[in-house]
């Protein structure tokens, strides 16, 4: 029978009350309890205790939290708050339950929605996945190549990152293959080639320029700011050498964020030297890309001189509007 909504409202604010002391005898015996309590809201609050306070004595009771949640899912865990909060605990924590977390990063929850259910196991399904990476499942490369395809972007974005966290070579291959294949998300794409950077530093970055002219424009900018965020010298050239390629204002305006997140002297130096002669609408981007460095006194001062010099009203706003506010 379920508890009521006083009875579940009750039980939460005591168990906020344990978290001044929450490794105290008689707090860790409540927590216990409440670890296996009816109620999926109880027990997702006292796993987050044991997240918070690091109780580590506690893992297999947050362990079998979310076992427990994982039969008759949609009417004992609507949402997936208990198994969410129980798969945090333990991926945080470092626990060795590799079993667990195989079939926490495998688990689909569909709830009736208006539409279409809704799969609300995707962060649990995320989370166990990152946990297997740390305590170095040996299906933790399978698991994750499948969720590179997994229907939730969620999921494959943090596919994506996991992979990166794993230090696999094999794993720089899935992503590789992931970014051939594209992605609906910019942000997936944008993570997967991230990640390829930190994996393969040096390969990845020719990888990337052979995207700086791909049609879909989400991929385009995805390879442009991992070029960008990496801050690796060579990647800059080649997002230089790619402006220097193409005449029109358009495409230039669409590398100069890129360009701007190197946040080298060089790029700054670049953008700026562009900035003297490019026409108004050209110049404008310029200085919305170099308003990423208006705290620096020697920028804005030479942004300023230059908006000066040119008077043009075009400029004026832009400076107005990127370095005033």
């Amino acid at each position: 029978m379920a508890r009521s909504a006083k009875a579940v409202e009750a039980s939460l604010a005591q168990l906020n009350e344990l978290r001044a002391d929450p490794t105290a005898p008689a707090a860790l015996q409540r927590i216990t309890a409440a670890l296996s309590d009816r109620s999926n809201l109880v027990a997702a609050r006292a796993a987050e205790i044991v997240r918070e306070a690091k109780i580590e004595a506690l893992l297999p009771h947050v362990a079998a939290t979310l076992r427990q949640f994982m039969v008759d899912p949609v009417k004992t865990d609507p949402g997936c708050a208990a198994k969410r909060a129980a798969a945090q605990a333990l991926y945080e924590l470092g626990a060795d339950e590799r079993d667990l977390l195989l079939d926490g990063a495998r688990f689909e929850q569909h709830e009736p929605s208006w539409g279409k259910p809704i799969d609300t196991a995707a962060e649990l399904r995320a989370l166990c996945a990152l946990a297997l990476v740390r305590v170095g499942h040996p299906l933790q490369l399978e698991v994750l190549a499948d969720h590179l395809a997994d229907p939730e972007p969620q999921v494959r974005l943090s596919a994506a990152r996991a992979i990166g966290y794993s230090g696999s070579d094999a794993g720089a291959l899935l992503l590789r293959l992931k970014i051939r294949l594209g992605d609906a998300e910019e942000d997936v794409l944008a993570e997967c080639f991230a990640q390829l950077g930190a994996l393969a530093p040096a390969r990845s970055i020719e990888f990337a320029k052979g995207f700086l002219d791909a049609p879909d424009e989400s991929l385009r900018r995805a390879a442009a700011f991992a070029l960008g965020g990496s801050r690796n010298p060579a990647a800059l050239r080649a997002l230089t050498d790619r402006w220097e390629a193409d005449f029109t204002p358009a495409s230039r305006a669409f590398f100069i964020p890129a360009i701007a997140m190197h946040r080298s002297t060089e790029a700054r130096d670049f953008l700026i030297d562009r900035l003297e002669a490019a026409g108004p609408d050209l110049a404008a981007a310029l200085i919305e890309g170099l308003s990423a460095y208006r705290h620096d006194p020697s920028v804005r001062q030479r942004v300023s001189q230059i908006t000066e010099i040119r008077g043009d009203p075009v400029l004026r706003e832009a400076w107005s509007r990127h370095f005033e506010r």
